[in-house]
């Protein structure tokens, strides 16, 4: 059975609200998350309406999965992933729209400027430190977000800014 999804967000004012279908197939398989295909279709939609809109882009990439694929194999690989996801889901569903954009890389998009997102990845850090006192494998997430409080700023500008922000992130955490 194949269905598909009426998404209606509003991204900004300016934009106004709009439909997205989400064809059957965008959805990923293995976390119930959007896929890729999904997050293009919005990206390319966005990217479109200009560089005015009101948002924040959050970016996350799974620390250590290589080192989980080799040490404990594939499977055990899939389970963190999941587990991101569903953690992802837990703090972020609310605010955007979550999105597995590549195989331990995930996207957040958010119709707002959240100047306390921070404040969010603190949540997040105590739901990984909650879910890893009871995991068989830890979970370590690097984060990264930016926002277009000027408005003057494309997607796809947002997009390498979180991504710069999420390595960074990824860099402090390999030096602890």
């Amino acid at each position: 059975t194949s269905f598909s999804v009426l998404l209606f967000q509003t991204v900004s004012p300016a934009i106004g609200e709009y439909c997205v279908r989400i064809p059957p197939g965008s959805a990923d398989a293995m976390t119930k998350v959007r896929n890729r295909s999904a997050f293009e279709q919005v990206r390319n939609r966005i990217a479109d309406t200009g560089s005015d809109a009101s948002m924040t882009v959050f970016m996350f990439d799974i620390n250590n999965l290589k080192h989980t694929n080799d040490t404990y194999g594939h499977h055990a690989g899939d389970t963190i992933i999941r587990s991101a996801a569903d953690l992802l889901n837990t703090v972020f569903t609310d605010i955007g729209q979550i999105y597995r954009v590549g195989g331990d890389e995930f996207v957040v998009l958010s119709e707002k400027n959240y100047m306390s997102a921070q404040a969010m990845f603190s949540l997040l850090d105590q739901r990984l430190k909650e879910y890893n006192q009871t995991a068989e494998l830890p979970l370590s997430i690097a984060k990264g977000f930016s926002s277009n409080t000027s408005r003057n700023k494309g997607i796809q500008e947002l997009l390498v800014m979180a991504d710069q922000a999420m390595y960074e992130d990824k860099r402090k955490s390999r030096n602890l």
